[in-house]
């Protein structure tokens, strides 16, 4: 259990301090009106592909404030079935956890059961009381709503009041949709999980087909060469063996150049120790050693901005794409990757100093064009590649930002 030190979400927290009963009533039009707008707002930061705890915290304060509660609880099951705290705000603090284990009967009953629940001490019924960071947790009048995906129970959300004030039905309700934003999230979550790991599966894919193209392919040849090469040598025809020599050096040479990129490549894209600017000028400053053409990265972006981690993924895979057709088509001498954000977006481009391409090779999407276009569209971005022969190309992509 530790407390949360991310400045911003504690924030959020400070700003939804306890209310006053009377400061926001659901059953008005006021109270109703604020309470979509939460919801909107949640929705456009799940669309955003926001991160997913920051979205379900923001959540659980939301509606601390709006139903005017000292503390609100999120639990979720784990893989065992055994429903484990995952975070609670109260009196302006955030408490993380995701091994305790909830052990009020109320709670685990509403949650098995998938029925909300409002709950209030009486003579003969004593406080909801539960424990979290080895100290116990009270609460005179609670509201607990399950948490569920077709059935399936996944959490539970509650909220508590150290005042004998009872929720009513209207909190009931507004707690169900904040609930039921946050199953939205979680099975967000769980998608881009799904999609980050059949990303990693497609990029081995990817390498293998490239390792069958290239490399399987030259030493098959290198094979057959060896043959030929042994001919010339027994002929004592000393031009031809040389030609072949040279030959077989550039492919050895080539070869070598895509087993590195390869490495390059598949540490980058699955390295999740750095950040994505640090990732990505470190790939490019391997790929001019590695490739000798001059490359830098020009970062003129200003202020935080945030990729999601699945826009990260497509954005590094389009990156090294578009470097390796610099490297193998272009015949450059340098290329530069400039990042700028504008409007909400994320704004990369690609330029080498190379030979170009034709109208025709871009509309057909030569060179994995198609294959870079449909990773950007994936993400809700683009791609546009702007290119005149002798007169290098520019690799244009555009992608969404989070939206904080």
């Amino acid at each position: 259990m530790e407390l949360s030190n991310l400045d911003q979400q504690q924030a959020n927290i400070d700003q939804a301090a306890p209310c006053k009963s009377a400061a926001i009533n659901l059953d008005g039009q006021q109270g109703t009106e604020t309470l979509l707008d939460a919801l909107v707002n949640i929705s456009r930061r799940i669309a955003s592909m926001e991160d997913a705890d920051s979205v379900l915290i923001n959540i659980i304060s939301l509606a601390r404030e709006l139903m005017c509660a000292d503390s609100a609880t999120l639990a979720l099951y784990e893989p065992n079935h055994q429903l484990n705290f995952k975070y609670q705000v109260t009196n302006g603090e955030l408490l993380t956890s995701e091994a305790t284990a909830v052990d009020n009967p109320i709670i685990l009953n509403v949650a098995m059961l998938g029925e909300a629940q409002c709950f209030a001490r009486a003579e003969s019924r004593p406080e909801l009381v539960w424990h979290l960071d080895q100290r116990a947790f009270h609460a005179a009048a609670a509201a607990i709503v399950p948490l569920q995906l077709n059935q399936t129970p996944l959490g539970v959300l509650w909220l508590g009041r150290l005042a004998a004030e009872p929720f009513g039905s209207t909190d009931l309700i507004g707690l169900s949709h904040l609930a039921n934003q946050a199953v939205i999230v979680l099975e967000h979550a769980s998608m881009a999980a799904r999609l980050q790991s059949l990303a990693v599966l497609q990029e081995r894919s990817r390498i293998a087909r490239e390792m069958h193209d290239s490399l399987a392919q030259i030493l098959g040849y290198l094979s057959l060469e060896t043959q030929t090469l042994e001919a010339l040598v027994q002929q004592g025809n000393q031009a031809t063996l040389l030609k072949e020599l040279q030959d077989a050096r550039a492919l050895i040479k080539s070869a070598q150049a895509d087993v590195r990129e390869n490495i390059l490549s598949l540490r980058t894209t699955l390295s999740g120790d750095t950040g994505f600017l640090a990732a990505l000028s470190e790939y490019v400053d391997e790929f001019g050693l590695q490739s000798g053409i001059k490359a830098c990265v020009q970062n003129n972006t200003l202020g935080e901005w945030s990729l999601s981690q699945f826009a990260e993924t497509q954005a590094v895979r389009i990156i090294q794409e578009a470097l390796t057709n610099v490297r193998k088509h272009a015949h450059a001498s340098h290329v530069s990757v400039e990042i700028e954000t504008t409007d909400g977006y994320l704004n990369i481009d690609i330029a080498d100093n190379g030979v170009g391409m034709s109208e025709n090779a871009i509309k057909h999407g030569h060179f994995g064009l198609q294959t870079m276009r449909e990773r950007a569209e994936n993400v809700g971005g683009s791609l546009v590649v702007m290119s005149l022969p002798g007169e290098g190309t520019t690799v244009h992509l555009n992608l969404p930002l989070i939206q904080g």
